[in-house]
């Protein structure tokens, strides 16, 4: 395993955060931000008053998990043309 790939393994999710700052890819730092509120609702779970998650309903989760999906497919589909 590279030395790279081994840090991104255990890097916290706080530190994601400031290393898509540093790349500067705002639609990359975009889809960060949302996976980090998926992962935080893995957690939480719903929340009709949104004081502890992110989400309300199930719809919000679909489509956030449907926004990453298809950003991931994006950026895959530029590197294995």
């Amino acid at each position: 395993m590279e030395k790279a790939d081994w840090i991104i393994a255990i890097m916290s999710n706080n530190k994601l955060r400031e290393i898509v700052a540093i790349i500067g890819d705002k639609e990359l730092r975009f889809i960060t931000e949302i996976a980090l509120d998926l992962h935080e609702f893995q957690y939480n779970g719903f929340d009709k008053d949104v004081e502890i998650s992110r989400y309300s309903k199930e719809e919000f989760v679909k489509k956030d998990i449907m926004l990453v999906i298809e950003f991931i497919k994006s950026r895959l589909s530029h590197i294995v043309t």
